[in-house]
């Protein structure tokens, strides 16, 4: 809910926003520190992470476009964590609000993936978020670098009044190195025609490459 946290630029820099643009992609990158009151000096403020955040977009295509997240944390001080939502859904990290059609659906790496009000589901590396908008089936496919910590993940997915969550790292706390950085990488495809499974697979494939494995090959 981000209660006492404030963002401020990097007291190195006086910049804290930049943006570039050429031929093959725009990107926007976020340097900003989180800033909250010192527990211990009243009056005070206290720098206690480092986010860098860059956004790339990349062309579109007639039915698609895709932007990559990339997104680094480094703690200010010793003994930093992040955690999730102390409670069965752990709600955390990258959480897209899409705009919800008709009749959502949830193609996933694993097959239709079915969202569980109370837990996250299994979904593989990437989940599709389908709806009717206008009368056409179209949505946006999230997927999770392999790279990420603890991949693959698992899903929160809503149908109506909420966002899609792969949720990460959960209730249990993460420590946040101060020589380090932490990286969580993601992937949005937006599309305007529904997308069968040969294609998302071909897509996942673009963005894992190496390493993209089927689901049943992650679990061994």
């Amino acid at each position: 809910m981000c209660e006492n946290i404030r963002w401020e630029a990097p007291a190195r820099r006086g910049v804290w926003l930049e943006t570039s643009a050429g031929s093959q992609s725009a990107e926007m990158t976020v340097e900003r520190d989180w800033v909250v009151p010192h527990p211990y000096c009243p009056g005070e403020s206290l720098r206690m992470v480092r986010e860098k955040a860059r956004i790339t977009v990349w062309p579109s295509t007639v039915t698609r476009r895709v932007l990559d997240f990339d997104l680094r944390f480094r703690g200010l001080v010793p003994g930093v964590s992040l955690g999730g939502s102390d409670d069965g859904k752990g709600y955390g990290g990258f959480s897209p609000r899409v705009r919800l059609g008709e009749d959502m659906e949830f193609p996933g790496q694993v097959g239709e993936v079915q969202p569980r009000w109370l837990a996250a589901v299994e979904g593989g590396a990437w989940v599709d978020v389908v709806g009717t908008y206008g009368g056409t089936r179209r949505g946006v496919v999230i997927m999770v670098h392999p790279s990420h910590p603890d991949f693959p993940l698992k899903w929160l997915l809503r149908k109506k009044h909420g966002m899609q969550n792969p949720p990460w790292p959960g209730r249990q706390p993460v420590g946040l190195s101060t020589h380090g950085d932490l990286r969580l990488r993601y992937r949005l495809v937006v599309h305007t025609q529904e997308l069968d499974r040969e294609t998302l697979a071909s897509l996942w494939r673009d963005y894992a490459g190496r390493k993209a494995l089927e689901f049943s090959e992650l679990l061994c």
